[in-house]
C-alpha cells in the first residue's frame, strides 16, 4: 500500500522506524512536524532524505496547503495522520489488569487503572523527545515526566475553625494540574482499588502461603526418574517465626525440617500453589511482586496475603511496619494492597547500595534496596489525605531534568491512567471525560485544537487514511 505520512509532534520519528518495518507499506512522502533542535538533528541524521519536508512547528502548518501539495504530486493517495505528545520516561510503571507493566511496554487494548478507580482500555500509545522535570511526593517513586503533563490533585488550604478554636485543613475538588506548576499545598492522587474478585478461588491461608512466598520463598523445578515435575513450594523460615508459622496453617499439609544454621525450609508439595505462585507472584527475589490478581481479591483475602508477606520479610516497631526489597515492584504493589485494606498511605525510600560486599569473608554482590513503611491505623500527624476512595499525597518538589525519550497513553473513556501509582491525564489538556477535564482553558489545549484543525484540512472528498498512532503499527 502506498502512503504519504503527516506526523505531528514527530519527537524521534519512532512512527518512521516502524513503518519501514511494515513490508505491505510504502511511505511515499514522510511530513513531521517538530520543534525541538535536539530531536530535528538526531531524526535529520537518521532520515536526511526527509529533510525538505519537516513541517516546523505545528501552529504554522497548513493543511489545506500540504493536501493541495499531496494531491498534485501523488493524486488520491492515503494519508496517515499521526499525533500524539508524550510524558512519561521508560521504566515509569502503570498499573493494569495485568498488573504493573512499564510504560513503554504497554500495548493497545490493555486495560489501565484510572481516577475513576476502573480500568479502561489503552486506544493508543507514543514516544517522542522532550525536556522532563522529576516530580517528588510523599509514598509515590520519584516519576520523570514532562513539565505539561497534567497530574490528578487537590488543593489544600488551611482556614480558622471557630469551633475547635483552630486552623484546620481544607481541599479542594479534585483538578487537572500541570506537573511543572505543582507547588507546596498540591496533593496527588494515589487510587484505591475496588475490585472484589477471587478469581483463582483462594482460601485465606492460602493467601497467607502465597504472601510468606512472595517474602522469601521458592519453588523446586527439577523432575522425577518418572519424568513428572516436583510440584514444591518451599519456604525458608527463621527458628524463631517457626511456631508462629505452624499456628497459622491448619488445612494445607507441609513438610518441615532444619535445613541451615537458624532456618527451618518449610515444603508444601501442591501443585496449585506452585503454578499460582510462579505465573503471578514471580520466580526470584527481584521479580516477586504482589500481582494485580491478588490486589483484585476482597479485602479479607487480601489482607492475609498482606500478613504472610509482612511474618516473612517484614518488622513492627511502635505500630510501624516496615519491609525491604530488592524488587521496586513488590513495594509499590505493597503500597496498593495498603492503601485497600487499612485504607492509608506507604512511605517509599530508595537505597543504593555498593555492587559488592564481604560477608563472613566472602566477596558478594548486592542490590540496591526499595523499602516501605506504614500503619494500619491512620493518624491525626498524617501528611495524607483520604477522601472518595483516593488517598492524596503531598507534592514535595520538582527538578529540572533533560531532554530524554518518553512515552505517552490514551486511554478510553477516563482519558487517565497511573505513572508509579500517581493519577495522570492523558497528556493532551483536552479530554472528552465529561466529569473531569481541563478543558479549553489547559495551556496546551491549544495544541490539541491545532491537531484538529490540521486533520480537518486534511480531510479531502474521497475517504483518506486516517490512524491514531500506533493503530497500524502497533495494533
Amino acid at each position: 500500500m502506498n502512503l504519504v505520512v503527516v506526523s505531528l509532534f514527530d519527537g524521534m520519528s519512532c512512527d518512521r522506524l516502524a513503518l519501514d518495518k511494515i513490508p505491505y507499506l510504502n511511505v511515499l512522502r514522510y511530513y513531521s512536524s517538530e520543534i525541538k533542535d535536539y530531536a530535528i538533528k538526531l531524526v535529520s541524521a537518521k532520515f536526511p532524505q526527509d529533510d525538505l519536508y519537516r513541517l516546523g512547528d505545528i501552529t504554522k502548518v497548513d493543511g489545506n496547503k500540504l493536501l493541495k501539495e499531496i494531491r498534485e504530486e501523488f493524486g488520491e493517495v492515503p494519508i496517515l495522520l499521526i499525533g500524539g505528545s508524550p510524558c512519561f520516561v521508560a521504566g515509569t510503571k502503570v498499573i493494569t489488569k495485568e498488573g504493573y507493566v512499564n510504560i513503554e511496554d504497554v500495548k493497545i487494548g490493555m486495560e489501565v487503572m484510572t481516577h475513576t478507580n476502573k480500568f479502561q482500555k489503552v486506544l493508543d500509545t507514543g514516544c517522542k523527545v522532550s525536556d522532563t522535570i522529576t516530580i517528588k511526593a510523599q509514598g509515590i517513586k520519584p516519576t520523570t515526566t514532562t513539565k505539561g503533563h497534567p497530574y490528578y490533585v487537590r488543593e489544600m488550604t488551611r482556614k480558622w475553625d471557630n469551633k475547635s478554636r483552630k486552623y484546620v485543613r481544607t481541599f479542594s475538588k479534585p483538578f487537572w494540574k500541570e506537573a511543572g506548576k505543582l507547588t507546596k499545598g498540591d496533593f496527588i492522587g494515589l487510587p484505591i482499588n475496588k475490585e472484589n474478585t477471587n478469581l483463582l478461588d483462594l482460601s485465606e491461608e492460602e493467601c497467607y502461603i502465597l504472601g510468606r512466598y512472595i517474602a522469601d520463598g521458592h519453588t523446586r523445578k527439577d523432575y522425577k526418574s518418572s519424568g513428572n515435575r516436583h510440584w514444591q513450594l518451599i519456604l525458608s523460615i527463621g527458628d524463631a517465626k517457626v511456631e508462629r508459622f505452624k499456628n497459622e496453617i491448619k488445612e494445607n499439609h507441609f513438610s518441615c525440617y532444619s535445613h541451615a544454621k537458624s532456618v527451618h525450609r518449610v515444603v508444601f508439595s501442591n501443585k496449585k500453589l506452585v503454578q499460582i505462585a510462579e505465573k503471578y507472584c514471580g520466580i526470584g527475589a527481584y521479580n516477586k511482586v504482589i500481582p494485580q490478581v491478588f490486589l483484585d481479591l476482597p479485602i479479607e483475602l487480601l489482607k492475609r496475603v498482606i500478613d504472610g508477606y509482612m511474618d516473612g520479610d517484614g518488622s513492627v516497631q511502635d505500630g510501624v511496619f516496615r519491609a525491604t526489597s530488592i524488587s521496586e515492584s513488590l513495594i509499590m504493589s505493597l503500597s496498593l494492597a495498603v492503601a485497600k485494606v487499612y485504607r492509608t498511605n506507604s512511605s517509599y525510600w530508595y537505597l543504593e547500595r555498593p555492587k559488592t560486599t564481604v560477608i563472613e569473608g566472602r566477596t558478594v554482590s548486592q542490590k540496591d534496596n526499595y523499602i516501605t513503611s506504614f500503619r494500619k491505623q491512620v493518624q491525626k500527624q498524617n501528611n495524607a489525605k483520604l477522601i472518595d476512595d483516593i488517598i492524596w499525597l503531598p507534592f514535595k518538589e520538582s527538578i529540572n531534568g533533560k531532554e530524554e525519550l518518553v512515552f505517552n497513553l490514551e486511554v478510553e473513556n477516563d482519558n487517565s491512567y497511573t505513572a508509579n501509582n500517581a493519577i495522570v491525564h492523558n497528556c493532551q489538556d483536552f479530554s472528552q471525560a465529561n466529569k473531569v477535564r481541563l478543558g479549553a482553558e489547559g495551556s496546551k489545549s491549544s495544541l490539541f485544537y491545532e491537531y484538529i484543525r490540521i486533520k480537518d484540512e486534511l480531510n479531502p472528498s474521497s475517504p483518506p487514511l486516517y490512524s491514531n498512532l500506533g493503530n497500524i503499527m502497533r495494533g
